[in-house]
């Protein structure tokens, strides 16, 4: 099942929310707003949320960007879910690095791998 957002996507796989980002990296302020909203309503609306960004195409993405993943990571992590970031570009891991996000948030190489990320464990499954 996949319900259309404005400017995300999510899609059930298992116990997992599959977020697809639009590929333009939500630097137009209303675009961005709208998509927050969305983030918000899809954590909200689920019980234990596992979330998974699904970040293919998408090179950069903006410093409030970043603050929305560790947002929906709290969220979730409070209500016994996780977030997880999968199919990161080698330019975006590096700002993930670099910000210690790669810390609080697991980064996997697929949106595979991370919706198993049950078998896979606790370590960084990108590297």
């Amino acid at each position: 099942m996949i319900d259309e957002f404005t400017s995300i996507s999510v899609e059930r796989r298992g116990d997992y929310h599959v977020v697809r980002l639009p590929d333009d990296g939500l630097h137009e302020s209303d675009a961005f707003e709208v998509t927050v909203n969305e983030l918000r309503k899809v954590a909200g609306d689920m019980q234990q949320p596992r979330v998974v960004f699904d970040m293919n195409g998408i090179v950069l993405v903006s410093s409030p960007m970043l603050g929305v993943f560790i947002e929906t990571h709290k969220r979730c992590s409070g209500d016994g879910g996780n977030v997880s970031l999968a199919a990161v570009s080698p330019e975006l891991h590096g700002v993930l690095e670099v910000t210690r996000l790669t810390h609080l948030i697991k980064v996997f190489g697929s949106v595979d791998e991370a919706v198993g990320q049950d078998d896979v464990g606790e370590a960084d499954a990108a590297d």
